[in-house]
């Protein structure tokens, strides 16, 4: 399946590089994806991109904190498809599509970055807050 997957990214014009294997890049936006071939179960397409790292002491207490949680959670029980995780010091999104039957992935793929996008926005704007408060001068 990853070979009908990349001839369709290909056909909507990205390029895509293999990072290792069954992980591949590609950007949308000048924002970095990172598409997953999981090779127990190739009938999932997962797509991931990183919202939000951060970038000092105060940031990086702030991603563990309760509250970065709270927005994940609440996003998460907001929008559909598109799911938001923490790990580390940085906030992903991630869209998975089970593949099931015949389908035209250059539609999938448009589905899964448009979606990702909007969710893109969306968390964005709940995390601009926090970094208005954090960052300093």
């Amino acid at each position: 399946m990853i070979e009908q997957v990349l001839k369709a990214f290909a056909a909507l014009g990205f390029k895509v590089n293999t990072l290792t294997h069954g992980v591949y890049i590609f950007y949308f936006e000048g924002r970095q994806y990172i598409l997953f071939n999981n090779d127990n179960d190739e009938s999932c397409l997962r797509i991931v991109t990183v919202v939000y790292t951060a970038d000092n002491d105060t940031e990086k207490e702030y991603v563990g904190s309760l509250k970065l949680h709270q927005i994940t959670n609440s996003f998460n029980e907001k929008i559909k498809y598109v799911k938001a995780y923490t790990e580390e010091d940085k906030v992903f999104l991630a869209y998975e599509h089970k593949i099931i039957g015949d389908v035209h992935f250059e539609d999938v793929i448009t589905a899964m970055i448009l979606h990702l996008h909007t969710a893109i926005q969306c968390i964005e704007e709940n995390l601009e807050d926090f970094d208005s408060e954090t960052k300093t001068d």
